[in-house]
């Protein structure tokens, strides 16, 4: 492998000093133009690569800083974070060195020494734990400065959040939907992250008049687990709470506990629920907008809906009991039915049965993708599952839209 062309390989080709290099490269008014293009013309032939490094220690300026976080991944907020982060450094001419801790406070510490020893200017850390005096003894006089819920609030150089609110939020949306036994599941270990989103459930649900229910329970090292664990909890209370927040924990903790993959336990809660979307038949969005739309009595034509049902559940059952033995568009739908000279009604049902089945295999569908992250099942596994279940239901959405043909629904 050659050698690294430096300052001094420039200058015996130039014939120069290596301080007279520098500064040229560095455009310094003490040397000419001319000196400077021929200069930079062999530096440009070379391939030479400005040691930062040296130059920093020189100046006496760090060139990086350290960002410490307790996990990385699309299911964290921490890649959005580090990608802010690292942007607004180059901006500055930094560059940033990343470690993630795994949420192990041993490794958190290590990481930020390491850092330290590299010299880097300051550090950025997302705690994994509320107790930050090691990551100070770490830093030494190394600025650090602390983000994420778990820094305390008399922290000096913090940036903190505030997670009672998401708490109440939560329960405002679940109540807005009808729900008033609410159960919610948290994890170990004990921190202010925590603490807030119970303190801010636990109010929003008082306010209401409404008992708290919150079980903690697991670690954070593996949510999914510490849901499945809770939910077990719930099972053995034989009191499940209505809020839907908690049933795809619940179908994986029942697929687990009958033997089943996860696959399986995910397929128990979407299909299920999906089976009955499908069939849509008081839905206000799909069919009672679609109605409206249509000028079609709302809600009208519930019985062919009701047959729907009585067909697709039973099927979408078998399907998942086979597989477990193996371990604003509605106006346009109204549109394209007059097009197509096909009545209203039909048209409604269409597009209903099309939207329930695009939303079971949508990569952009905010309920599978969020399900998928939740259950662990990648998106491939998932098609590979449904897939067969494809053709099932474009046979018997082909069979009651031949029957609504027939019967003129």
């Amino acid at each position: 492998m050659p050698n690294r062309p430096t300052l001094k390989t420039i200058g015996q080709i130039a014939g120069l000093s290596h301080v007279a290099v520098s500064k040229a490269l560095r455009d310094a008014p003490d040397i000419s133009a001319a000196t400077k293009e021929r200069v930079r013309k062999i530096a440009e032939e070379l391939g030479y690569t400005p040691n930062v490094a040296a130059r920093n220690l020189y100046l006496q300026r760090a060139g990086a800083i350290g960002m410490v976080v307790p996990a990385m991944g699309e299911s964290t907020a921490y890649d959005l974070l580090f990608n802010v982060v690292s942007a607004a450094a180059a901006d500055m001419g930094y560059c940033v060195m990343l470690g993630s801790s795994h949420r192990n406070p041993r490794l958190e510490e290590r990481h930020c020494r390491m850092m330290v020893g590299n010299q880097v200017g300051a550090l950025i850390v997302a705690p994994c734990t509320s107790d930050v005096a090691p990551i100070k003894a770490a830093c030494g006089p190394t600025p650090a400065i602390f983000i994420g819920g778990k820094t305390a609030p008399e922290e000096e150089y913090a940036i903190l959040c505030d997670y009672r609110h998401s708490g109440a939020l939560a329960v405002e949306h679940l109540t807005g939907l009808g729900h008033e036994d609410i159960a919610l599941l948290t994890y170990e270990p004990e921190n202010r992250t925590i603490l807030q989103k119970e303190e801010g459930f636990a109010q929003a649900m008082r306010d209401r008049g409404l008992t708290p229910r919150i079980i903690r329970t697991g670690n954070a090292a593996n949510t999914m687990q510490a849901g499945i664990e809770g939910v077990e909890r719930l099972l053995e209370q034989k009191a499940l709470p209505t809020a839907s927040i908690v049933f795809l924990p619940l179908g994986m903790a029942a697929a687990k506990s009958l033997g089943y993959d996860e696959k399986t336990g995910m397929a128990m809660v979407m299909l299920g629920t999906n089976a009955g979307f499908a069939a849509g038949i008081y839905n206000p969005f799909s069919v009672g907008i679609a109605q409206t739309i249509a000028e079609l009595p709302l809600y009208s034509g519930a019985w062919l809906r009701w047959l729907l049902l009585a067909v697709l559940v039973p099927v979408t059952g078998a399907y998942i009991v086979r597989r477990a033995g193996k371990p604003a568009l509605s106006g346009e739908a109204v549109l394209l039915a007059d097009a197509l000279c096909l009545s209203r009604q039909s048209a409604v049902l269409a597009f209903q049965l099309g939207d329930g089945l695009t939303n079971l295999v949508s990569p952009v569908s905010s309920t599978l993708v969020s399900c998928l992250a939740i259950s662990g099942v990648s998106y491939p596994k998932w098609i590979r599952y449904f897939l067969p279940l494809v053709g099932l239901y474009l046979t018997v959405g082909t069979a009651f839209m031949l029957l609504a043909g027939a019967v003129g629904y």
